[in-house]
């Protein structure tokens, strides 16, 4: 057997692979949630959900509102995790003062995700549950362009 064989083989059970999951996948599952905050959605869809300019204004309020924490939660996460890597750089780890370190930064993802999940909710309370049922099946919008 040459050596082209054991690759074509992989190749061509990497692709019945790929189409089995893929047949298997539901046809009507909702479409992928975006990692794009939900007022910069709402800006994209705004008319097909037919938002006003106060609305779109509002959502946006309450995202600038909470910039400041969240950037907070941020800016703590980047501070433990460097002192994790001077930590971890040690000759030898205090594995007491690791567990700490990462317990103060899974502290402070979890309460980040929990106020990102808060705002968005807040944002989404703008709207009326037609309106967010139309969102769902919009789905994300497409990614910025790349800069070349």
């Amino acid at each position: 057997m040459s050596r082209v064989a054991p690759f074509a083989v992989g190749l061509a059970l990497g692709l019945g692979i790929a189409l089995a999951v893929s047949a298997i996948r539901e046809p009507d599952a909702p479409p992928a949630r975006s990692g794009a905050p939900i007022q910069d959605v709402l800006e994209y869809h705004a008319d097909a959900l037919g938002l006003d300019r106060a609305t779109n204004d509002e959502a946006w309020a309450l995202a600038n509102a909470a910039r400041d924490e969240l950037d907070g939660y941020r800016a703590t996460i980047r501070a433990e995790r460097e002192q994790l890597n001077q930590i971890l750089d040690a000759a030898e780890v205090d594995r007491a003062r690791m567990e700490a370190v990462v317990g103060k930064i899974s502290a402070a993802e979890r309460e980040l995700r929990i106020r990102e999940i808060e705002v968005m909710l807040e944002i989404r309370a703008l709207l009326t549950p037609e309106q967010i049922d139309v969102l769902e099946k919009l789905g994300p919008p497409p990614p910025p362009a790349r800069e070349r």
